[in-house]
């Protein structure tokens, strides 16, 4: 006997594997975007600090 084969969306194994990739994929984002928004702060604040050291010269 042969069973039929179904699309992955339409088992419920293909849909929460679809559904984890997705929550994945979004906490990868936030992170990346939380990074870059840490790091960019970072430099504006050094980048300060350093114009306030030169114009002192």
């Amino acid at each position: 006997m042969i069973l039929p084969r179904l699309a992955p969306w339409k088992t419920l194994r293909g849909r929460m594997l679809a559904a984890a990739m997705a929550v994945e994929a979004i906490m990868l984002t936030l992170l990346v975007a939380n990074s870059v928004r840490l790091l960019y702060g970072s430099l504006t604040e050094q980048a300060k600090l350093h114009a306030e050291q030169v114009r002192r010269c």
